[in-house]
Parts: C-alpha cells; sequence; structure tokens
C-alpha cells in the first residue's frame, strides 16, 4: 500500500479501515486502535475484515462490497462487529472504492460509525410497541383514546369492531361523528368529553347509551380520564368502557316495590333520598340524623335546598353531574366523595351514589349517602403518623451512619494495636492472664469492627451511595490476604483451613469491596463450624466465570433458614441448640456480601444437605 493512502487514513478522525479486494485489511486508522483497545496497527493487518464481522452477515458482507465494483459511487450497510473479549456493537460502514492513479488499485476504504445505541432504542421501541397493542387487544374492556380536538388517536380491537372499522389503526384521525353512532349520540359525547378535558376532572363509571353496528342499542359502564402531559397541560382523553347491556336490561325489567323498598331502608345505615322532577320524593329515618335537619325540613326540600349544604369548592362538579343525571343520559353516578355542612355548621364527609329508578312510573334519582367523616378523619391521621415514622426512619439512619463513622475511626485504630500485641516476637514476654484479656478483647474489637462497617455499607446500599473503584486484581493474592486477616479467629476456633489457588487470576473488580464480600463469608463460615472442623477456600476459573468457594464442615443450612439467609437483619437465631457455633451477629454480612457481588454483575450461590452437612458458598463472576 503506497503513502498516499496511509496519510489519508492517519488523518481520518473516525473509525476507517482500508482493505484489498480480498478483504485483507492493509491499515486502519488511530481511532480504531483506541476502539479496540490495541497498541499496534499489526494486530489488524494482514487480517480479513471478516474477520471482525458476525459470522452471519459473512455473505452479505461479500456482496455488499461487490456491489462497489458494479460502478456505485458508495455502500452503506450495517453490520453486527465482534471485539477480542467477545463483546460487539454495531457499525454502520461507509464504503467506495479507492479511484484513482495516486492510489493504485484493488483498495477499500470503510469509514464506520458506532450504531449500537440506537439499534437498541428502536428494538427496545419495536418491542414496547407491540407488547403494548398486544395488551390493549387481549383486554376484554373497550378502550380508546383522542387528542384535545376529540380526533381519534388509538383504540383497541374490541372498540373497533364495535365502532364499525376493520382495524385499530383506521379509526386514526376520525371523529365521532364519522363512526356509526347517531348524530345526536356522535355530538353528546362530544359535549360529555370537552366538559371533562376542559375541567381536568376524570369521570368513572358513568352509565350510557350507545347506537352498535348492528342497530341495536346497549347500555355502557363508561370512564373518560384527561390526559396531561409533563407540565401538567391537558393533551387529550382516555375512554374505557364495558358493556352491561343485560345488566340494564335486568334493572329495567325489575317492578318497584316500594313497601319493600321502604322495609329495607327504613334498617339501612345509609342515608337515602328519592328525587323526582327536581323535590325531594323520599328520605329514610337516617338522613336527618347524618345532616342535622329534622325529617319535616328535609321533605320540604328541592334539590336546590340540598345543594345549599354542599361545600362551596364541591358544589360546581356536584350540580354539573346532577345536571347530566336528569337529562337521562346516565343511568348510573358512581361513587363520589362530597363535603357537606350540617345544620350546625359543622363539615361532614359524604360519599354519595346515585342511580336512576323507576318511581311511581316516573325516572327518579336514588341517592344513597354514606358518612365517611370519620374514615377521612382516620386517614388523615394515617398519613400524619407515617410522615412522622418516615421522620424517625430517616433519623434512625443518620444516627446510625453518624454513630457509625465516628465508631470506625478509633475501632480500625484499636484493631490494628491489638493484632499487633498478639503477634509480637518472643523475646517480648506477656504473661498468660494478660494475653488471653488481649485475645478477648481482639475478638470483641473484630466483631465490632465488622458490625461497623457493615451498618455503613448497609446504610450505602439502601440509598444506592455505593460507588465501585474497578480496577484488574490478582484475586490469588486478594484470597491470600482475607485468610492472613482472619488467621488468628480461625486459630481461636481450632479450626482448619485449606487454601486452594489455581494460577494467578486477574479480574476488574473494587478491591475493598470485594476485600469485605469474602471476609463476610469466610466469617459466617468460621463462626458456624464446630471447633475441629474445615474450611475451604478455592479459586476456579472456567471459559465463562470465576468462582471463588467457601467450604465448610459447620451445621449446615435448613431449607427454612435458607430463605432468610440474605436478608437485611436476618441473622439466623441458634441460641440453645447445642450447635456449638458463634451466636453473634447482627444479620447483615451475607445481606452486603450478596448485594457488593451484584454490583459487580456477579451472583452468590449457596448449597447446603441440611443441619451438621456443611455449607458452600460459590461467588461467581461472570467473564
Amino acid at each position: 500500500m503506497n503513502d498516499h493512502i496511509k496519510d489519508i487514513v492517519n488523518n481520518i478522525p473516525d473509525l476507517a479501515v482500508v482493505f484489498n479486494f480480498d478483504g485483507e485489511v492493509v491499515d486502519v486508522s488511530q481511532k480504531v486502535l483506541h476502539f479496540y483497545n490495541q497498541k499496534n496497527k499489526n494486530y489488524f493487518i494482514g487480517k480479513n475484515i471478516s474477520d471482525f464481522v458476525d459470522s452471519e452477515q459473512h455473505k452479505n458482507l461479500q456482496e455488499n462490497f461487490e456491489e462497489l465494483k458494479t460502478g456505485r459511487y458508495t455502500v452503506r450497510h450495517e453490520y453486527k462487529l465482534i471485539k477480542e473479549d467477545g463483546s460487539f456493537f454495531y457499525g454502520e460502514f461507509n464504503t467506495k472504492i479507492l479511484e484513482g492513479e495516486s492510489f493504485g488499485e484493488g483498495y477499500y476504504i470503510t469509514v464506520i460509525r458506532d450504531i449500537t445505541q440506537n439499534k437498541n432504542l428502536i428494538d427496545e421501541l419495536n418491542n414496547s410497541k407491540q407488547m403494548f397493542q398486544l395488551v390493549l387487544d387481549n383486554i376484554p374492556q373497550h378502550i380508546f383514546w383522542k387528542d384535545i380536538e376529540s380526533k381519534y388517536l388509538g383504540c383497541n380491537k374490541n372498540f373497533a369492531k364495535v365502532a364499525g372499522v376493520e382495524e385499530p389503526e383506521n379509526i386514526v384521525g376520525k371523529t365521532d361523528f364519522n363512526l356509526a353512532w347517531k348524530f345526536e349520540e356522535a355530538e353528546s359525547f362530544y359535549d360529555i368529553e370537552n366538559l371533562v378535558m376542559e375541567s381536568g376532572v376524570p369521570e368513572f363509571h358513568v352509565i350510557e347509551p350507545q347506537l352498535q353496528v348492528n342497530g341495536k342499542e346497549a347500555w355502557l359502564d363508561v370512564n373518560r380520564i384527561p390526559l396531561h402531559d409533563s407540565e401538567g397541560k391537558v393533551i387529550g382523553l382516555l375512554g374505557t368502557y364495558e358493556d352491561i347491556t343485560e345488566r340494564k336490561i335486568a334493572e329495567q325489567k325489575l317492578k318497584e316495590s316500594e313497601e319493600k323498598f321502604r322495609t329495607i331502608t327504613e334498617q339501612s345505615f345509609m342515608g337515602i333520598i328519592i328525587i323526582q322532577d327536581g323535590d325531594i320524593k323520599y328520605t329514610n329515618e337516617v338522613l336527618p340524623s347524618l345532616m342535622g335537619y329534622n325529617l319535616q325540613e328535609i321533605r320540604k326540600w328541592s334539590s336546590r335546598d340540598f345543594f345549599k349544604t354542599v361545600h362551596p369548592e364541591d358544589l360546581t362538579i356536584a350540580m354539573k353531574r346532577f345536571q347530566r343525571m336528569q337529562t337521562g343520559r346516565i343511568g348510573t353516578q358512581g361513587a363520589n366523595l362530597y363535603r357537606i355542612f350540617t345544620k350546625s355548621r359543622k363539615i361532614r364527609w359524604i360519599d354519595i351514589n346515585s342511580k336512576v329508578i323507576q318511581y311511581q312510573g316516573k325516572n327518579a334519582m336514588l341517592v344513597t349517602l354514606v358518612d365517611m367523616t370519620t374514615k377521612k378523619e382516620a386517614e388523615r391521621l394515617i398519613i400524619e403518623e407515617n410522615e412522622r415514622l418516615l421522620e424517625l426512619h430517616e433519623l434512625r439512619k443518620d444516627i446510625i451512619n453518624r454513630v457509625s463513622h465516628e465508631l470506625r475511626t478509633p475501632l480500625t485504630s484499636i484493631y490494628g494495636v491489638s493484632q499487633l500485641l498478639l503477634e509480637t516476637p518472643n523475646d517480648f514476654t506477656i504473661s498468660d492472664e494478660i494475653k488471653s484479656y488481649l485475645e478477648m478483647s481482639h475478638l470483641s474489637i473484630l466483631r465490632l469492627k465488622e458490625l461497623v462497617d457493615n451498618l455503613l455499607d448497609a446504610s450505602m446500599l439502601d440509598t444506592k451511595k455505593m460507588t465501585l473503584r474497578i480496577k484488574k486484581i490478582n484475586l490469588n493474592e486478594l484470597l491470600t490476604s482475607c485468610i492472613q486477616e482472619l488467621l488468628y479467629l480461625i486459630k481461636s476456633r481450632d479450626l482448619a483451613i485449606d487454601l486452594d489457588l489455581s494460577d494467578n487470576i486477574y479480574y476488574n473488580l473494587d478491591k475493598n469491596r470485594i476485600t469485605q464480600a469474602i471476609i463476610n463469608l469466610l466469617s459466617n463460615a468460621i463462626k458456624n463450624t464446630p471447633a475441629g472442623g474445615k474450611i475451604n477456600l478455592k479459586l476456579t476459573e472456567s471459559n465463562n466465570s470465576i468462582d471463588v468457594i467457601v467450604e465448610d464442615t459447620g451445621v449446615g443450612i435448613t431449607d427454612n433458614e435458607m430463605k432468610k439467609l440474605f436478608q437485611k437483619f436476618g441473622k439466623i437465631e441458634r441460641y440453645g441448640q447445642n450447635l456449638d457455633v458463634d451466636i453473634e451477629g447482627a444479620g447483615l454480612g451475607l445481606y452486603v456480601s450478596k448485594e457488593i457481588v451484584e454490583l459487580h454483575g456477579g451472583k452468590i450461590l449457596v448449597k447446603s444437605e441440611g443441619r451438621n452437612k456443611g455449607s458452600t458458598f460459590i461467588v461467581r463472576f461472570f467473564k
């Protein structure tokens, strides 16, 4: 390859590759070296361009480059490119033939753009859309959504069928005036939906008639919900409904039995009113006690007098719904909470349900009122109590953090001094009594240091504040240092330790965090293995993973204990079971270890055949 081509490649700031017509790479840009983490172009030169492309695309690669020989000025295609470590990315190739005397003959140059992120986003978007439509089409209800001008933006198949369109996508851009409904119905839908969008208040379980494609009238249980953008502005409406025609027909066929009705209502805990032609025709005995008026006063009221008791902030929506009920467009009005004033001007929360019924041969409204004041007050108290509990919870975490931080520094110093004293040379004489005190002190400090470290780390894990400082670490050296730190504890428990390490194995991880996780697992094995037992620490490597294995001949783990093994503060109580184990601990070590390993993309596996059959913990890192 001549110097002219080399000059071009070296001055290209992008991923650029030059190769001959046989596919053999002759030069690459500096950006390629950095991208593949290579220091020398020799890694690429002489290899075939197909060596870097997924094998399933080799045929397409050859065909696409042949296009250039037919006279195409440039060819643009996407390929899946494989790196040395097995990872891959998607690249867009822009390839052309180098032509002219200064270039010689028989060379391609391709500039590669990394489009992995775009590719993943497109795949996720397509999958999301398909899943969304699949869910909609399998919901038994009828669903639609519109823009602010009441034009349809979409629907599911059930709604498309009753609206008279073949597929959901065919409804986009249409209005109710373009569908199977009567003009009066379409006009009514338009007015109702505009009211919801203008008020921003959703309607739930509103019962309405609707003319179907087959010419029959159906009754629907309708929900209309305003859609808001990120700034809270109403931009459209979501509608859902369920066909309740059979239920409605059954209701309409029921004959009124006033005496039976009165018997039932007088025994009810609810206040009950029947309103017809704007006048109150009936009230039960509960209503006066609910509102503070006597029965004679209430029975003289009109519906207008009743609305005078409604709180001003709730009055507008209450009157609008009442007026719509009077028009006969709604057969049933769902439950709504309103505030009313009693005669003594005391505020009560009332749950009001209303329904169109036949009363003495004419339409009327049956209204039921349930006093929800006590419940609302209880809800308020619960909310306040929850807020106080949250404050206490945050205070507790803050205290734990502060105390733990304050304890960590002096504990580390004391721990170091006690360890130094215990490891003094033979010519420095310490009496057996003092040595026993030192040993007791050292073990207590070790346990307290472990508790403080785990408390701090558990707090950081809860608040997502734990960060990792990843470097390539020699795992053999790391495991050896873990054993050294716990050697005194192992000897004090009269345990044997077997360290089985293969050749030096390196892995990218946070040394301090993984050291802590391994020490927690080893400490757990030491505590739960009776005197005279054995602990094995192994390091193995396979094509796909690296395993750190901690085996012990201890008391083992039962099925019930396995369920709470990695829970925070999930300490397994073994006091009084004569198992000869160390029962101290807060139940944080295994939880912290699991979270740390998972932050590294790994996982912890546990095996045990049950009580007194030992246990095996495997820390697995994936390549």
